[in-house]
């Protein structure tokens, strides 16, 4: 089983959605915005400045309410908003420790989203065409696009060659 955990940020208070795979109603749980947001910028400048930072109580009741509605080891997908999008929703701690150690946490843009997700990739025997590092200033974009080519059989463009001429010329061939 899986829960959505969908958040929205208003002006001054934010809204988490959490649906289950059950078909009833949404809990919805509200939450004021500005200590969140204040948080997070705290979170986040403790990392960049100090190399640790910990979750205030704000950040932590953004996970409570997934808590009540989910059992451990239970799939949670979040969907965030704004500022959220910076949050990582697995390191965030619960009452039992770190969510992410509780649930396997899944992100998606949006719910809308999720049906494509659950049905995996469909390639339909298409080729594949990876590109990686055309500046050559991305650290491990090279590699990344040479393992995205290998798991699904395909080339990759890498470097000098990525250019979207080059691009171009691969896609016409198939």
């Amino acid at each position: 089983m899986a829960i959505l955990a969908q958040f929205f940020c208003g002006r001054d208070e934010g809204h988490v959605f959490i649906a289950d795979a059950k078909g009833g109603d949404p809990s919805i749980t509200g939450f004021p915005l500005e200590p969140v947001v204040s948080e997070t910028l705290d979170y986040f400048k403790g990392i960049l400045e100090g190399g640790e930072s910990e979750a205030g109580e704000a950040l932590r009741s953004l996970v409570e309410p997934i808590v009540e509605h989910s059992a451990e080891d239970e799939v949670v997908w979040i969907v965030p908003h704004n500022i959220l999008h910076y949050l990582p929703f697995h390191a965030l701690p619960t009452k039992e420790g770190f969510l992410g150690f509780r649930n396997p946490v899944c992100y998606t843009p949006s719910a809308s989203t999720l049906p494509v997700c659950r049905r995996g990739p469909r390639l339909d025997g298409k080729p594949v065409i990876s590109i990686g590092d055309p500046t050559q200033d991305l650290r491990y974009a090279r590699l990344e696009a040479e393992r995205v080519a290998e798991a699904f059989n395909g080339e990759s463009l890498l470097e000098r060659m990525a250019t979207k001429q080059r691009l171009f010329v691969e896609i016409d061939k198939h």
